[in-house]
């Protein structure tokens, strides 16, 4: 198993340490932006429409 570097490990102890922390102010990961929730919600409703399209026509 090869060793991690010196930079990946104290980013792993980091994220390791927030998520940990529930007082943290800072999250793990940065929250999704609300343009990607609506592009994702709208590309869901399209597709599950063409799909009963396909389904009952």
């Amino acid at each position: 198993m090869p060793m991690m570097d010196s930079d990946f490990r104290s980013e792993l102890d980091r994220r390791l340490d927030l998520y940990e922390d529930p007082a943290s102010e800072e999250g793990v990961l940065d929250p999704l932006p609300w343009r990607d929730l609506g592009i994702t919600l709208a590309v869901l409703a399209v597709l599950s429409l063409a799909l009963l399209a396909w389904c009952f026509l």
